[in-house]
């Protein structure tokens, strides 16, 4: 797997293109973005090289906005050159006075490449053509000057090409709602629920249900310090259908998160923690846990330092191998000028078993924003 958070530019400019600004009218927006990466995950160095082009067209009124936008990207590696195909993307969005309704339909398609691990542990490469068809819709609304709650509903269809056992085609739905409430000026608390279905057209017919619930509240200790948390359950029931034999397995998750932050002069300091327990093999339980701190500094108004810290960690109650990862990822952002930043960023990851991943990569991304009428 590529470690490289260069590639996110192309996700960055896709999106940045759909967002509509706040001035009324018709506007033309977009990004356009070259990186280089290189990354070592123990085989030899992978080097890549991805321009991408995102562009959007908006238009927005007192109470409405709707856009339309695409991007391309162009990726070269060590396997030659890709091309994605264009990606299409609808959003709309209409406010009153107490509630915001938006919605959103995409459609991309491209190549697509995964990787199945077999029983005896061996690799199997699959590829192909992905198509990804996508909705959604949602609303807030604001019962009082202190209590707020959403709504929403979305949905994902996945189809390959050519369809094989590794390149499956699926369909999920997602149902979710939530409130959140001031409860003091420096005290607000919430909780979310969410319910999904999924459905893969494999061989055994895969359909899973799953549930959600978790409650979560905030604190401002001080005008630099605050506090923030989450605990929640997931129930997730899977159900596969073989020669007509229908087999079930249900599984209970639990999820609790603490996080902090410190506000600097010219700065922030964050630290997060998040554990869960899941089922294992076996009947035993495997806590999931993650520590993770981010030192943020502002040298002057056009650059700024990042410095990423995390550790995680798996522990199987029941026995077997214990996996710790340790991470560390600096990065250093500069902008150029009002429409041009270059980035450069590197991280390393270390394991408890010897393995070790590094890489480093640099960016530079051009954003334009021109108004028609």
């Amino acid at each position: 797997m590529r470690h490289s958070l260069i590639k996110a530019a192309i996700i960055i400019s896709l999106i940045g293109a759909g967002q509509t600004g706040q001035a009324q009218g018709v506007r033309l927006t977009g990004t356009a973005s070259q990186s280089f990466s290189l990354d070592n995950t123990g085989s030899g160095y992978d080097f890549d090289a991805v321009s991408s082009l995102g562009f959007g067209l908006n238009k927005r009124t007192r109470n409405t906005s709707v856009g339309l936008s695409s991007g391309l990207s162009m990726v070269v590696d060590q396997n030659g050159v890709t091309f994605s195909r264009p990606q299409l993307r609808f959003n709309f969005g209409y406010a009153t006075k107490d509630v915001n309704y938006n919605g959103a339909l995409s459609f991309a398609r491209g190549p697509a490449t995964i990787d199945v691990i077999q029983p005896d542990l061996s690799v199997l490469t699959y590829s192909g053509d992905r198509s990804v068809y996508s909705g959604n819709v949602g609303a807030s609304y604001a019962l009082n000057n202190n209590t707020s709650m959403t709504v929403g509903i979305s949905g994902t269809r996945t189809d390959y090409d050519p369809v094989s056992a590794g390149l499956v085609p699926s369909s999920n739905l997602s149902v979710t709602g939530g409130f959140s409430t001031q409860a003091t000026p420096v005290t607000s608390y919430g909780a979310n629920a969410q319910l999904g279905f999924f459905e893969a057209e494999n061989a055994s017919n895969t359909m899973s249900v799953s549930a959600d619930l978790s409650g979560t509240f905030s604190h401002q200790l001080d005008q630099r310090t605050s506090l923030s948390g989450n605990l929640g359950l997931s129930f997730v029931e899977t159900t596969d259908t073989f020669l007509g034999v229908e087999t079930s397995n249900f599984t209970l998750s639990a999820l609790f998160g603490l996080g902090a932050s410190y506000a600097l002069p010219d700065g922030a300091i964050n630290i997060g923690l998040n554990q869960t327990v899941v089922p294992g093999s076996g009947g035993s339980l495997v806590i999931n846990t993650s520590l993770g701190g981010s030192y943020s500094y502002q040298v002057n108004r056009a650059e700024s330092l990042d410095l990423g810290v995390s550790l995680n960690r798996q522990e199987n109650l029941g026995g077997g191998a214990q996996v710790t990862v340790v991470s560390i990822s600096p990065s250093y952002s500069r902008q150029l000028t009002r429409d041009i930043n270059a980035n450069a960023n590197a991280y390393l990851q270390q394991d408890n078993s010897g393995n070790s991943a590094h890489g480093f990569g640099v960016s530079l991304t051009r954003a334009f924003d021109f108004g028609l009428f």
